[in-house]
C-alpha cells in the first residue's frame, strides 16, 4: 500500500509541475487573443460541468477497466486540449468545446487519484499522508510558474504548452508501480440525497474551500496580470504562493494528526481573511507578491486538515461513491465564484469580499 502512496505521489508531483507551468497562464493566454473576462470565466465554468458529469464515467470506466487504464485514457484529451488551445487564434474551434476535453482529462486524472490516494493512506496518519500529496507537488513545481513565465515570455504560449505535454507524458511512468484493485461504483440519486443529509456540514464546508481555492489560483492571478500588465508577474505570484504552500505543508501534515483539524481551519480562516482585505486595498506590485506568500503560507491551514478530514471521511464510507458524491459540492463552490466573476468582472476586486466573507464558515464548522 505504501508502495502505491508514493507512486501516487511521484505521479502526481510531476503532474503538478506541468499543470503549475501551464494552469495559472491559460486565463492570461485568452486574454492576449481577446477574450474577455466574462468569456473567461464562462469557459472555467463549462470546464467544472463537464468535470462533474465526466467524474461519474470515469467512475464507471475505471470499475470496468482499472484505475490505470483510466488515468492513461486521460492523455489523448489532455493532448488535444493542449494543442486545439495552443492553436485556438488559427484553428476557429469553438473555445468551450476545448474546455469540454480539458473536462475529460480532468475528470479521468482526479477520480483514479482520489481513490488510490483514500485507499492506501494510513488511517491513523492521513494528515501526514494529505501533507505529502501537496507539499510534494509544490516542491518539484515551486518554480513552474516562474519557468512558464519565462518561456511564454521568450519563446510563445505554444512552446510553453509543448514542455508541458512532454512533462505529462513523464508522469505516466509512475503507473507501472501501482497495483490495480476492484472497484464498484453503486452511486445514484437516493444515495446522493442520504450523503447530503449525512454530511450537511461537510457538503457546505466542501462548496466554502472551492469558492477560495479558485479565487485563489485563478481569480488572483488574473487581477495582478490586469493590474500590472506583465506575464511574468503571474509567474511570480505563482511560485510565491508555492513557497508559502511548501515552507508549512508537511508541518501542518503532521501537526494535524496530533491536534484537531478543526483549530486550524478557524485560525487559517481568521488571517485569510485579513489578507483578502489587505488585497483588497493594496497597491503595490510588491505588496501582492508578499500578500501570495502569505496566502500559501496559511491557506494550507484550511487545505490539508480540511482534505485529511475528507479521505478520512471516504475512507470509513463507499470509498468510490463518496468521491463522486464530492464532486458535486466541488462544483457548487465554483460554480458560485465564477458566476459572481461574471456578475463583478468590470470590478472583479470586489470577488475578494467574497472570497474572504466566506471563511467565516469554518468559524462554525
Amino acid at each position: 500500500m505504501r508502495r502505491q502512496l508514493y507512486a501516487s505521489y511521484l505521479m502526481h508531483s510531476i503532474d503538478g509541475l506541468a499543470g503549475s507551468m501551464v494552469s495559472i497562464f491559460v486565463p492570461i493566454y485568452l486574454l492576449s487573443l481577446n477574450y474577455g473576462l466574462r468569456q473567461i470565466f464562462v469557459f472555467y465554468i463549462v470546464l467544472y460541468l463537464g468535470i462533474l458529469i465526466f467524474f461519474y464515467s470515469a467512475g464507471i470506466f475505471a470499475s470496468h477497466f482499472g484505475l490505470r487504464k483510466t488515468i492513461l485514457l486521460r492523455f489523448p484529451f489532455l493532448f488535444a486540449y493542449l494543442y486545439l488551445l495552443s492553436t485556438l487564434d488559427k484553428s476557429g474551434i469553438s473555445l468551450y468545446l476545448i474546455c469540454l476535453l480539458n473536462s475529460v482529462q480532468v475528470a479521468f486524472y482526479w477520480f483514479p487519484l482520489h481513490v488510490l490516494f483514500a485507499k492506501n493512506s494510513d488511517g491513523d496518519k492521513i494528515g501526514n499522508d494529505v501533507g505529502k500529496l501537496f507539499a510534494l507537488p509544490q516542491t518539484l513545481a515551486i518554480f513552474g510558474p516562474l519557468i512558464g513565465g519565462a518561456i511564454a515570455v521568450t519563446f510563445g504560449f505554444k512552446y510553453l504548452f509543448l514542455a508541458a505535454v512532454i512533462l505529462y507524458l513523464a508522469s505516466a511512468l509512475p503507473l507501472f508501480f501501482i497495483k490495480e484493485f476492484e472497484l464498484s461504483i453503486n452511486i445514484n440519486l437516493r444515495k446522493i440525497f442520504n450523503y447530503f443529509k449525512k454530511y450537511p456540514k461537510y457538503f457546505c464546508a466542501e462548496i466554502i474551500a472551492n469558492i477560495n481555492g479558485e479565487a485563489e489560483y485563478i481569480i488572483w492571478p488574473i487581477f495582478v496580470f490586469i493590474t500590472f500588465n506583465n506575464i511574468l508577474s503571474i509567474g511570480v505570484v505563482g511560485t510565491s504562493l508555492a513557497i508559502g504552500g511548501v515552507l508549512f505543508t508537511l508541518l501542518i501534515g503532521n501537526l494535524s494528526d496530533k491536534k484537531d483539524k478543526k483549530k486550524f481551519l478557524k485560525l487559517g480562516s481568521f488571517v485569510l481573511i485579513l489578507l483578502w482585505i489587505a488585497r483588497y486595498y493594496g497597491q503595490n506590485e510588491y505588496t501582492f507578491y508578499f500578500l501570495s506568500i502569505l496566502a500559501g503560507f496559511f491557506y494550507v491551514l484550511i487545505n490539508v486538515p480540511f482534505n485529511s478530514i475528507i479521505y478520512g471521511m471516504a475512507k470509513k464510507d463507499h470509498i468510490e461513491d463518496f468521491i463522486i458524491f464530492r464532486e458535486i459540492p466541488v462544483t457548487l463552490g465554483r460554480l458560485i465564484v465564477y458566476t459572481t466573476a461574471i456578475i463583478l468582472a468590470s470590478k472583479i476586486k470586489f470577488t475578494f469580499i467574497l472570497a474572504g466573507l466566506s471563511y467565516l464558515y469554518f468559524f462554525i464548522y
